[in-house]
């Protein structure tokens, strides 16, 4: 059956969709009916089942519009490509795996710094040299930290 020009009910439409009747009722409920028969009421088959797969009949996009929106898309993806080839952008994951290592590589140093110092404890004849000596290891610490790491 030939589904474009014909008229169909309700309950056509449910058995040719599998869309429940109340459903499809809600759809529908704007559309007119072509014609009546009875109880049956006929709609025109392109104007339901537009309704009731929520296909705008006014405003569907033409050929030319899909290509622009498509060109669109095509652009910004050779645009964001070219960027990670610059390396102007990073994906997220090199990001965060890349924060990860530093920020557990600076945990590393400053928790070393107590250790370092208590090595060295008996070599200092005053508290103003152990101060200075831990500024001088906190000062390493962030000097490193500053310091780019190659990511491979």
């Amino acid at each position: 059956m030939d589904y474009r020009n014909t008229e169909l009910t309700i309950t056509e439409i449910e058995q040719l969709t599998g869309i429940t009747f109340k459903t499809i009722k809600k759809k529908i409920l704007n559309l007119e009916p072509c014609r009546r028969e009875g109880s049956k009421i006929f709609y025109h088959s392109h104007e339901a089942l537009g309704a009731v797969f929520s296909v705008p009949q006014d405003d569907r996009l033409s050929l030319q519009h899909e290509r622009a929106n498509l060109a669109k898309v095509q652009a910004k993806k050779q645009e964001l490509e070219y960027q990670i080839l610059k390396e102007k952008v990073v994906s997220a994951e090199e990001f965060i795996d890349e924060y990860s290592k530093r920020v557990v590589a600076a945990k590393n140093k400053f928790m070393a710094i107590p250790t370092k110092l208590g090595a060295r404890y008996r070599a200092f004849s005053s508290p103003a040299d152990l101060e200075e000596e831990a500024e001088q290891l906190i000062h390493e610490a962030l000097k490193e930290m500053a310091v780019p790491h190659a990511s491979n």
